[in-house]
């Protein structure tokens, strides 16, 4: 059977530490492949009056990070404000929340979100990419390219497709998108870390099967 990976924004959020414990009903209702579909069934989890404050905290964290993906960044980081008021240790939440800063104002005001991310989950390989585009952004440069590798060696496969799939957009990589570590994408990697104005991520939502293609877009 063929691998389905997500690879985008989206993945790197939803990969994130997910808070314990929570139903097989709630991810049934937010784990979604549509943004609109997630929206829909985490609203449905937010306003069930039997839903456990920490089933609604994941909801508000799902629906924050979808509506920040659809750049509807003002309810995208009220949800993830809601999330983290009613959890304040949602590792999951503080990386989103983090991310949804970073991408709508391209400032660092989710450093410390992202920090405290990385204390409570130093697994979650999504929140190593997001401090490591928050230390680019600042001009760190060795600190971007150490937390992008530790991305890489926490997430495998999948991260290091998603960055070839992105170093290739910028023209950066010219090899396969095969999920290797090569020496030619870390080169590539480097170069782009230790430039502020490039992203290794790719542009647009991918769905990413084992073939090497990058062009299977998902709006």
């Amino acid at each position: 059977m063929k691998r389905l990976l997500q690879l985008s924004v989206v993945l790197f959020a939803l990969l994130a530490a997910t808070p314990v414990v929570l139903a097989e009903t709630s991810m049934d209702g937010c784990y979604k492949q549509s943004f609109k579909d997630q929206i829909e069934g985490c609203t449905k989890i937010i306003e069930d009056p039997a839903a456990s404050a920490l089933e609604r905290s994941y909801a508000y964290a799902v629906r924050g990070q979808a509506l920040s993906v659809l750049e509807r960044y003002v309810e995208g980081l009220a949800d993830l404000d809601k999330a983290i008021e009613i959890n304040p240790d949602s590792a999951y939440a503080l990386n989103s929340r983090a991310w949804a800063w970073f991408k709508w104002k391209r400032n660092t005001n989710g450093m410390a979100d992202v920090e405290k991310s990385i204390s409570l989950d130093p697994g979650s390989y999504p929140s190593w990419d997001t401090r490591a585009h928050l230390r680019q952004l600042l001009g760190d440069f060795d600190g971007a390219f150490s937390d992008y590798e530790t991305t890489i060696g926490l997430g495998g496969f999948p991260a290091i497709r998603m960055y070839q799939c992105g170093l290739s957009e910028r023209g950066l990589y010219k090899g396969k998108i095969d999920g290797v570590y090569s020496a030619q994408t870390r080169e590539a990697l480097k170069t782009c870390s230790y430039s502020q104005g490039c992203d290794p991520l790719p542009d647009q939502l991918y769905f990413l099967t084992e073939d090497t293609s990058c062009d299977n877009q998902v709006s």
